[in-house]
């Protein structure tokens, strides 16, 4: 059984939401990392695919239908481990019982069900933002018309961009989820914006300082084959995924409980 999460006692300001997620993301990293190393490996499984069959440089739009089956099954193996991720992060805010939801068979037991559901909401929400991107390369609308989209799909975006962390978090359905977080956002967007922005600067400046070290690092203790350069700045992306991932997650919980206090102070505010 899913639970739902605990509110804050009070609203937070951004950078104690911030605050907050960095330290739930320390508190559960190490019971977490197993999960968010596998999600970031099946990431690149089609890669993988690609690179056996020697097709790295084949367009997007000429795939087979094995390498569509091969992304499919790395997104539906993804959004598991992504689901495990934040019910174990749920779990260490106390708003889980202790027992059978720490366990990690229990933990992904309970997920798997849901997989498909957290598909579809991914797929939605990616939709939104690829988007302007297509109908832009098609060249189908006006410029006028495809900025008016684009500005549209971008704000839809936004307003559902908890939908994926409520279906997990709270074991909402796809339609309850989309319409709460269209809820929660409200009023909230520029605050959810400003929060994204922050973290994804923290982890870009990360994943560029280990790239950088990895790649001066390298040359001092020995290593000039540009292979194993390679495979050493491989290993590291999967070690910044794999901490960047649960960083993600621990942070969509916090705004989670955060909008939902101030959601309630609004609430009570209208009554009173």
């Amino acid at each position: 059984m899913l639970h739902s999460l605990v509110p804050l006692p009070r609203p937070l300001m951004i950078g104690e939401v911030l605050d907050a997620g960095f330290r739930l993301f320390q508190n559960s990293l190490l019971r977490v990392l197993p999960l968010s190393a596998a999600l970031v490996i099946a990431s690149q499984w089609p890669s993988f695919f690609d690179s056996l069959r020697g097709t790295l440089r084949e367009p997007l739009v000429q795939k087979d239908v094995l390498w569509w089956l091969v992304y499919l099954l790395a997104a539906a193996f993804g959004a598991w481990m992504a689901g495990g991720i934040l019910r174990r992060q749920v779990a260490s805010t106390g708003a889980a019982s202790a027992g059978a939801e720490s366990s990690l068979r229990h933990v992904l037991l309970t997920t798997l069900p849901r997989v498909p559901g957290a598909i579809v909401l991914t797929l939605l929400v990616s939709a939104l933002l690829f988007a302007p991107v297509l109908l832009g390369l098609a060249g189908l609308l006006p410029a006028g018309v495809l900025l008016a989209a684009t500005a549209a799909c971008l704000w839809l975006c936004g307003r559902l961009a908890l939908a994926l962390p409520l279906y997990w978090c709270e074991g909402l359905t796809v339609a309850s989820a989309l319409r709460r977080s269209f809820w929660l956002v409200r009023g909230h967007y520029w605050r959810l914006f400003a929060i994204v922005i922050v973290a994804l600067t923290v982890m870009l400046v990360f994943f560029f300082m280990l790239a950088m070290i990895s790649t001066v690092v390298a040359p001092m203790v020995g290593l000039r084959d540009l292979a194993v350069i390679g495979a050493l700045q491989a290993l590291v992306a999967v070690v910044v995924g794999a901490v960047a991932a649960p960083l993600a997650t621990a942070l969509a919980i916090v705004v989670l409980q955060d909008f939902s206090r101030r959601s309630s102070d609004a609430q009570e505010q209208h009554i009173g």
